[in-house]
C-alpha cells in the first residue's frame, strides 16, 4: 500500500481539506477478493483533547462522516469519487468509551465489523449528544488480480459550521475530479 496526500494553500478555497490517496497493489501470485478499504479518525476536538464534548453525524449524499463540538469546529472525512468509484460500505461514528477505552485502541474483532458495516446495533449515523467518537468511512468490496492495483481516495476537511464543512467537502471532490483528468508535469 502506498499513500500520497495533497494539501493546498489557496486561501479561502482549497486550504480547508487534505486529499489522501492509497494505491493498493497485489504483488502476490493469488487474487485478493472481497477487499474493503477505510479511513478511521479519532477526532478529539476541544475539551482539552479528550473529545468528551464531541458530537457528530453522517452525510450519505457526500459519503461523509463528521465530528463537531460546541465551539463550532467541524472536521469531516469523506471518500472521493472518480473513474471507477467504489460503493460506500459504511459511514459511522464509533463510540470510543465502548470500543476504544477498554484496550486504548479498537480491537480487530470490533474494527472489522465496523469496516464491513456489520455492526448495525453499534453503528451511529447521528450523535447529537456529547461524547467521544471516532469517524469511519469504508468502501468496497473490490477484487485485485495478481499484478493489479486499485486507488482509494479520501478527503479530510475542516469548517467553522456544517455549511462550510459541506462546501469544503464539495470543493475537495471538485478538486480531485479535476486532478484525475488533468495532466500534471512532475518535472
Amino acid at each position: 500500500v502506498e499513500q500520497e496526500s495533497w494539501s493546498y494553500s489557496s486561501p479561502g478555497s482549497d486550504d480547508d481539506f487534505v486529499i489522501v490517496r492509497y494505491t493498493i497493489s497485489n504483488i502476490g501470485p493469488y487474487a485478493l477478493n472481497g477487499l474493503c478499504a477505510a479511513m478511521l479518525l479519532d477526532l478529539d476536538l476541544a475539551g482539552g483533547g479528550t473529545g468528551s464534548d464531541d458530537m457528530g453525524s453522517t452525510d450519505a449524499s457526500r459519503k461523509m462522516t463528521y465530528i463537531y463540538d460546541s465551539s463550532n469546529t467541524y472536521v469531516g472525512l469523506r471518500t472521493l469519487d472518480w473513474n471507477g468509484a467504489l460503493p460506500v460500505r459504511n459511514l459511522t461514528l464509533i463510540p470510543n468509551p465502548t470500543f476504544v477505552y477498554p484496550q486504548q485502541y479498537i480491537d480487530d474483532q470490533d474494527k472489522i465489523p465496523f469496516l464491513l458495516g456489520g455492526y448495525a446495533t453499534h453503528s451511529i449515523a447521528d450523535a447529537p449528544v456529547a461524547n467521544d467518537y471516532s469517524a469511519l468511512v469504508s468502501i468496497g468490496t473490490f477484487n485485485l488480480a495478481p499484478g493489479t492495483t486499485r486507488d482509494v481516495v479520501f478527503a479530510i476537511m475542516g469548517g467553522t459550521s456544517l455549511t462550510t464543512l459541506q462546501q469544503n467537502a464539495d470543493r475537495a471532490q471538485a478538486v480531485w475530479s479535476g486532478a484525475v483528468t488533468t495532466d500534471v508535469d512532475d518535472t
